[in-house]
């Protein structure tokens, strides 16, 4: 109330300008916060870009898989929706070392890294299952992802599986889905008593 008394006592110029000034500064503080989101989201989109080289480079693969699996674990860290088809690539990418006998990891880094980023996998991992022999790494990989997107409510996971199969044209798909939908029932009447599946 006494800013505007201020306002009133002064020459209405004067007013106008300081008016003026004060809707200035708002509009520049809306244009920063405006480049400041532009620039962030500039330099995800580099950095997934960059990361996205790392992992595709084959003599990367070989000689430094340890610099590929840190690129895949930022890139599920950035949630890079970008990289799936990347990462799907990878299914039966492990680095060497990397395998821990008694350990819930594997070395199959992708797998993790596309179930971090969660539901927008779920179409390139069902087409993983359908494209890859049962017996595959690839299979078993993108199956073990769908799993774990799925890991609180494992029935719906099989349900999403049994939906795909009904829908493929092809009767080779349609059993390749089922085959996976029927492992994760078969791993929910093993392991979860039915009062408390999940």
């Amino acid at each position: 109330m006494r800013n505007t008394n201020r306002l009133r006592g002064l020459p209405s110029g004067i007013t106008l300008v300081l008016l003026a000034a004060t809707l200035s500064c708002f509009a520049c503080a809306a244009a920063l916060a405006q480049a400041t989101s532009q620039a962030h989201s500039e330099s995800r989109e580099a950095e997934i870009e960059r990361l996205r080289r790392v992992i595709r480079d084959k003599e990367i693969q070989e000689y430094d898989p340890k610099q590929v699996n840190n690129a895949m674990a930022r890139l599920g860290e950035l949630k890079a929706v970008e990289a799936i088809e990347d990462l799907i690539a990878l299914l039966a990418f492990k680095h060497p070392k990397e395998m821990r006998t008694g350990g819930a990891f594997d070395g199959y880094m992708a797998k993790y890294i596309l179930s971090q980023i969660g539901k927008p996998a779920l179409a390139a991992l069902v087409r993983a299952i359908a494209d890859n022999d049962i017996d595959s790494i690839e299979f078993k990989n993108a199956r073990q992802a769908v799993m774990s997107i799925f890991r609180d409510r494992l029935p719906q996971g099989a349900k999403y599986l049994r939906d795909q199969a009904a829908r493929a044209d092809s009767p080779l798909v349609r059993e390749r889905l089922a085959a996976a939908a029927q492992h994760i029932e078969d791993f929910v009447a093993k392991w979860y008593p039915s009062d408390k599946q999940p």
